[in-house]
């Protein structure tokens, strides 16, 4: 997730989307890739979408 992303991800994602995108990898640039997954499991199973995945990760 941390190298995940492209040089014009700007293109594919509004503002905010990208916004969120990144304060989700700085939340998980800490954490080692077994804790980043289980984080990830742990929050898409409570959301009903991707846009509410994002939502959720409010800075």
């Amino acid at each position: 997730v941390p190298s995940s992303g492209t040089r014009r991800e700007d293109l594919l994602m509004d503002k905010d989307e990208l916004a969120r995108v990144w304060i989700l990898r700085k939340y998980m640039s800490d954490m080692n890739s077994s804790e980043a997954m289980e984080f990830l499991i742990d929050r898409m199973s409570k959301t009903k979408d991707n846009n509410e995945f994002l939502i959720s990760m409010n800075g």
